[in-house]
């Protein structure tokens, strides 16, 4: 059953007719977007300045993962999303939880992606009868140091995938792009007049000097900032089969930052990225609110004492400290232990957890002693940490 919910108190607070009608009609294009309608769509025709639109067939595809914590032992949560129709206005969902290998903290790699991308494509091709030949990736959530293993494992799975569906058939070209929300970089005009700065205007592209030079790489300002500083997202193509050109792949992707159906203007990602974002947060919000509600019930039917209490709160603290020690130990690259400056910053770490150990008289100290590289130890000794 297709559900939307409203908020009566919502409808009688917006006295200005202007915000009333903002909100009737985000809400009249969910009600259209529930009900399979289209709000408003991209056509390939102009977005792409090359011809080579004209009798291809895309599918765009959107990926996030997000780490609840930097743990070896809580799972990513991971959504990936594919356009069904060819308006490229409607997407498919898969969400899962993955838990990183014992040991190892959590990372950006997505355990059977060509599982998920055989269903959404096969999504596709029922909605549509025929298969795409064009597939586009936008994904976001990663770092810098984790493109090249991303790549590598996501685009084995993908051409694995392709390979399952498309049998003796021509394999479908593939384009992958990052786009990076998590930087530092802003842009703004300058006023003479007013003698001050401002946002820049949506649609800006900056693809030159302050980029990298290998690969495509650009910034754009696709959505319309109304309150505060704006913020541009950085966009690296990764992989491209396609054959797009620089303007190619900028105009796609601003046009893909107009149909979102929860927004009449643009957003300030790509509708897919967006989708799966939202994926993720719903997961994260649905998993972990019913985790936090339990541990409350548990803690309110048990009645704590203060004494059961305080051992309680010196567990969880242990369970932290523990998660952190060991998070700090796999990270620890020894091949970098002959550096000075990379070995005093390790001692300092691993002297301020132990302190922590001896303070609340934590049992556990000699076996954080024993995890610690041999290296660091005798450094601290000479150091007389």
């Amino acid at each position: 059953m297709v559900t939307q919910c409203i908020r009566f108190d919502q409808l009688m607070s917006n006295s200005d007719p202007r915000e009333m009608d903002m909100y009737i009609q985000n809400l009249v294009e969910k009600f259209n977007a529930r009900l399979r309608g289209v709000n408003q769509l991209v056509s390939l025709m102009p977005a792409l300045i090359s011809p080579l639109a004209r009798s291809n067939i895309f599918m765009f595809f959107g990926i996030d993962c997000t780490h609840i914590t930097c743990s070896h032992v809580r799972p990513s949560i991971v959504a990936v999303v594919g356009s069904k129709d060819s308006t490229n206005t409607q997407y498919a969902a898969r969400v899962l939880q993955q838990f990183p290998q014992k040991g190892k903290i959590a990372f950006a790699i997505i355990n059977d992606l060509h599982k998920y991308v055989v269903e959404l494509i096969r999504v596709f091709s029922n909605h549509n009868s025929c298969l795409p030949n064009k597939l586009v990736f936008y994904q976001v959530g990663l770092d810098d140091g984790s493109f090249e293993k991303m790549l590598d494992n996501e685009l084995r799975a993908i051409q694995r995938a392709c390979q399952e569906l498309y049998a003796h058939n021509q394999l479908p070209q593939i384009c992958f792009v990052v786009v990076k929300k998590r930087h530092h970089t802003r842009f703004f005009t300058w006023n003479k007049q007013s003698n001050q700065a401002n946002n820049i205007q949506p649609g800006t592209v900056l693809d030159t000097d302050i980029v990298s030079l290998n690969g495509f790489e650009f910034y754009l300002n696709s959505d319309a900032t109304i309150q505060g500083t704006s913020r541009p997202m950085l966009y690296k193509v990764l992989y491209d089969e396609i054959g797009f050109t620089l303007d190619d792949i900028q105009q796609l992707t601003y046009y893909l930052c107009h149909i979102d159906v929860r927004c009449t203007k643009a957003i300030y990602v790509p509708a897919p990225v967006h989708c799966a974002t939202l994926h993720v947060s719903h997961h994260l919000e649905l998993h972990y609110k019913s985790q936090m509600s339990k541990d409350m019930n548990e803690i309110n039917h048990k009645a704590l004492t203060s004494e059961q209490y305080a051992k309680v709160t010196k567990q969880k603290s242990l369970v932290r400290l523990d998660e952190r020690y060991k998070m700090i130990c796999s990270v620890v690259d020894e091949c970098q232990l002959n550096n000075d400056s990379y070995l005093e910053k390790c001692c300092l770490i691993v002297n301020a957890m132990l302190k922590y150990c001896i303070q609340f008289n934590l049992s556990s100290i000699e076996k954080f002693e024993a995890g610690v590289p041999q290296t660091i130890l005798v450094h601290m000794n000479e150091l007389k940490m």
